[in-house]
Order: C-alpha cells, then sequence, then structure tokens
C-alpha cells in the first residue's frame, strides 16, 4: 500500500519567501531594471492596456505601499490576467 503523499504547508512557504525577500527584490525585464522594496505590488499584465480596477495596465508596474485601495486590490487579485505579487 502506498503510503499517502504528505502536503506542504502553504503557509510555511510564504513565511520562507518573506524571509528570503524582506531586505527587497531586483526587477530586471528587457534592460530596464528596478528596486522593488517591502511593501509595494508588482502587477504584472498579460495584455498590457487591459483595464481593470479604473486602471489601464501596463506589462508591468510597480505600487507603492497604500497607492492601491483594498477594492481595487480585490478586482485585480480576481482577473486571470494580471499577476500581483505582494512583496514582503
Amino acid at each position: 500500500m502506498a503510503e499517502a503523499q504528505k502536503k506542504e504547508d502553504p503557509s510555511q512557504a510564504v513565511k520562507d519567501a518573506k524571509e528570503a525577500f524582506k531586505g527587497s527584490v531586483a526587477v530586471t525585464s528587457n534592460g530596464h531594471k528596478c528596486v522593488v522594496l517591502p511593501g509595494q505590488i508588482i502587477v504584472v499584465c498579460r495584455n498590457a492596456g487591459f483595464r481593470r480596477a479604473g486602471i489601464e495596465h501596463p506589462a508591468m508596474k510597480v505600487y507603492k505601499r497604500g497607492e492601491l485601495k483594498a477594492h481595487q486590490l480585490a478586482m485585480m487579485r480576481a482577473e486571470p490576467l494580471l499577476e500581483i505579487i505582494e512583496v514582503g
């Protein structure tokens, strides 16, 4: 009889990621680079120019802490064309 597979605890993965990236994250793309600080949010759009939450999204944008309202983030998280990456 095969052993039951152990499922990893996702909360531990989140803790590990926060520890690994607690200082900042460097983002590079097409020769451009920026440093993203803790508390900032990276939004990656699969269809540049797509509109959601009252925003026309470029391919990638970094938002400062507090720049997006809670209802905007909720709408954006629910949208399959957008990836929301919250930094540490």
